[in-house]
């Protein structure tokens, strides 16, 4: 949520040059946000594949730097605000997927759990 709360305050922001508390703020802000949302897919990972950390750990690592190279080669030549709705566009289907995945990890782990219930008459 703060990822999102930052890309709309960019949106509305008009920088100026004595603004450069603003933008250290954002930039905190930001790795805060990315901290806590990379340690939830390493845990998603680690709960997604336990007989396969390093696999998948080594494919998550592989998309990681291949979205890293996308912006790199595609940001400089869009406008800011094309690569805050590229941004936004991508933090939602990452958001989507993230939800999607967890539910049906959820139901499946509930569905396991009530197939090992005992019913005594």
């Amino acid at each position: 949520m703060i990822n999102y709360a930052l890309i709309i305050f960019m949106f509305a922001w008009q920088p100026t040059q004595n603004q450069v508390v603003v933008l250290c703020v954002i930039a905190g802000l930001w790795g805060v946000s990315e901290a806590i949302g990379l340690t939830q897919l390493t845990v998603l990972y680690g709960m997604l594949f336990p007989e396969t950390n390093e696999a998948a750990f080594a494919n998550f690592c592989l998309w990681d730097a291949t979205g890293f190279v996308i912006c790199y080669i595609l940001l400089p030549h869009v406008r800011v605000t094309v690569g805050l709705v590229i941004l936004f566009l991508m933090l939602t289907f990452g958001m989507c997927g993230y939800m999607t995945i967890k539910y049906r990890w959820h139901r499946k782990q509930a569905i396991a759990n009530t197939d090992t219930l005992v019913f005594v008459p």
